[in-house]
């Protein structure tokens, strides 16, 4: 019974794990972003 149970929700943990590393690398190059924008815009 554990085993069909666990065959039908599928892991979310390795998707989760990459959304966020993936969100992670992204908010740290939008900060780099703004900061070189602003620093060649001044």
């Amino acid at each position: 019974m554990r085993d069909i149970f666990e065959s039908e929700i599928p892991d979310t943990a390795p998707y989760k794990e990459w959304l966020g590393i993936v969100g992670s690398m992204l908010v740290a190059v939008l900060i780099c972003v703004v900061l070189f924008a602003g620093g060649v815009l001044t």
